[in-house]
C-alpha cells in the first residue's frame, strides 16, 4: 500500500470516538472512518489519548481505557503498530505503578533491540524487563 493511500488522525478524533462526549464530533469522526480510507494512528496519539482518559474530567480506569482504545484501533480502516500495542496494553493494565509511556517505552526498546534502557526511576527498573538503574 502506498503511503498516500493512508491518511492520519489526531488524538481528538480517537477521543471523540471512544468517549462520545461531543456527539456532533463523534458523528463526524464515525463518518470519516466510514469513507473508505485507511487511517494511521501514531504511537504518540495513542499515548496522548491514554493520558487524557486517565486524568481530568474522565479519570477512567486502565482496563476500560485499554478495552475502549483496542476496540477502536482494531477497526479494519485503522493502521497502527498492533504487534507493539498487543504487548503494551496488557502490561499497562497489570502494572498500575507504571505510566503508559513507561510501558510503551519498555516495549519499544525491546522491539528495536536497544537494551538496556538506562533510568533513574527505581519503580520502572523493578517492573520493566528492559529498564535498568544507572549505576
Amino acid at each position: 500500500m502506498r503511503s498516500e493511500d493512508v491518511q492520519s488522525v489526531d488524538t481528538n478524533v480517537i477521543l471523540r470516538l471512544v468517549l462520545g462526549d461531543v456527539p456532533s464530533q463523534r458523528k463526524r469522526a464515525i463518518n470519516l472512518l466510514l469513507n473508505g480510507h485507511r487511517y494511521f494512528v501514531p504511537e504518540h496519539v495513542i499515548s496522548e489519548a491514554v493520558f487524557t482518559m486517565e486524568r481530568g474530567q474522565y479519570k477512567i480506569g486502565r482496563e476500560k481505557i485499554a478495552d475502549s482504545l483496542c476496540s477502536i484501533l482494531d477497526n479494519k480502516c485503522i493502521v497502527y503498530d498492533k504487534e507493539l500495542f498487543n504487548e503494551v496494553f496488557p502490561y499497562y493494565v497489570s502494572h498500575p505503578r507504571l505510566s503508559f509511556v513507561d510501558c510503551l517505552l519498555g516495549f519499544e526498546v525491546a522491539k528495536t533491540q536497544r537494551e538496556p534502557l538506562w533510568t533513574f526511576d527505581q519503580d520502572f527498573a523493578k517492573q520493566s524487563p528492559t529498564a535498568k538503574l544507572v549505576p
